[in-house]
Parts: C-alpha cells; sequence; structure tokens
C-alpha cells in the first residue's frame, strides 16, 4: 500500500493484523508522535520503533509506549567514525 503515514485515512485502511512491528522514520518528530497516535487509535497490538534526533524525543516517544527509540544523530556520528576507521586505518 502506498500512503502517507500522516494522513488519516491511511490507518482506516490499513490491516495491521500480521504485522509485528512498525518502524516509525519519519523525519520530524511529530510525524512520528502523529503517526504513533494513529496507531495507538486502530488497535495496534504489536512492538513499535521509531526515530529520534534528541534524547527529549527519545523520552517521549517511549512515555507514550514505543517500545524502542534509535538517535538518529548519535547513530549517525558513530557510524560514521566507524567507516572512517575501517576505511582510513585499514
Amino acid at each position: 500500500m502506498l500512503a502517507d503515514a500522516t494522513d488519516p485515512d491511511f490507518w482506516q485502511r490499513v490491516n495491521h493484523s500480521q504485522v509485528d512491528m512498525v518502524m516509525l522514520a519519519m523525519p520530524k518528530h511529530m510525524q512520528n508522535i502523529y503517526a504513533l497516535e494513529q496507531l495507538k487509535a486502530s488497535g495496534f497490538k504489536g512492538q513499535v520503533t521509531a526515530i529520534a534526533n534528541y534524547p527529549d524525543q527519545q523520552k517521549e516517544l517511549e512515555d507514550m509506549g514505543v517500545n524502542s527509540t534509535y538517535n538518529f544523530y548519535l547513530e549517525a556520528g558513530s557510524g560514521f567514525a566507524e567507516h572512517v576507521k575501517q576505511n582510513l586505518f585499514s
């Protein structure tokens, strides 16, 4: 299904009965919050994971019931450092 997760109609059409996990990875924090609210309102009972840019955003998502968050900026920095280490020092 091609859709926009910030579109309320999407959550009325989606059948998540066979979905175990949803990953919220939209670039704006409020988009992920909105999608999470719609997901919960639609009765989804599976796992939810989401990206965030800052620790306070991670906390907000976790307080709202997200099972796991990923700090995009923190992880991008460590991933870049690992990439540089492998490519320059090997």
